[in-house]
């Protein structure tokens, strides 16, 4: 399970790339860490 969330992280962490070329990074970089909280909670 560690290992998918490490890829999971991976896989944000080039989405945000993708909305920072839109310039929307900022937005999108404090949602991903919302849900990253979330996740480490459950």
């Amino acid at each position: 399970m560690n290992l998918f969330r490490n890829h999971l992280w991976f896989y944000i962490f080039i989405i945000s790339f993708v909305f920072a070329s839109f310039g929307n990074a900022q937005e999108f970089r404090l949602r991903a860490h919302h849900l990253f909280w979330k996740n480490q909670e459950a």
